[in-house]
């Protein structure tokens, strides 16, 4: 849809978002993201103005996000949790409210991922966090977000050891093992 809904934010860290970029998709699926539930069976997705963003977020933070998405990846496997929308979300706040040279900076990219993942944490346990598009609108957590803060909680005891384990999951899957828990009917 051309324009931009009523309450949506046009301005970001990144500054105001492109003119050719002001518009939105309804997409089906409402009711697991939205506040109001059995509101409608359509949501608002901002897919541009996301790729928009991205293009301007610091290689090192990017890099951070994509671990903690490999990270979180077995957690969600066969849940309906909303955690991997969150993350980009919280992906979108952190640059909002960290000084871009603290994210640029390569060596920084351990301690941001960690972070995301304990932002996580706190999203879940709230079991909402602020859209970053639509103001006063949130996001809901999402169906088993109780026991995905728990498996996060022991994830974040030792994410040396996830986060290798992740590792050899994509190695084995670059070699033709693909990935667990995905195919077979467990999407």
């Amino acid at each position: 849809m051309a324009g931009w809904p009523q309450g949506a934010r046009s301005h970001s860290w990144a500054g105001p978002l492109a003119s050719e970029s002001s518009s939105f998709y309804l997409v089906p699926g409402g009711g697991g993201q939205t506040e109001r539930p059995g509101a409608s069976g359509w949501q608002l997705c901002f897919a541009r103005q996301e790729l928009a963003l991205k293009a301007r977020i610091p290689t090192p933070l990017l890099q951070a996000h994509a671990a903690a998405q490999a990270l979180l990846r077995p957690l969600v496997a066969g849940t309906r949790a909303a955690a991997p929308y969150l993350l980009r979300t919280l992906l979108y706040w952190a640059c909002e409210r960290l000084p871009a040279l603290y994210l640029a900076r390569p060596e920084n990219a351990g301690a941001c991922c960690l972070g995301l993942l304990d932002e996580l944490g706190r999203v879940l346990e709230a079991r909402t966090l602020p859209h970053y598009f639509l103001s006063g609108q949130k996001l809901r957590a999402g169906d088993g977000a109780s026991s995905l803060l728990g498996a996060l909680a022991l994830l974040r005891g030792d994410p040396a050891r996830a986060l290798r384990a992740a590792v050899e999951e994509a190695k084995a899957a670059r070699k033709g093992g693909g990935l667990a828990g995905v195919g077979a009917g467990s999407h």
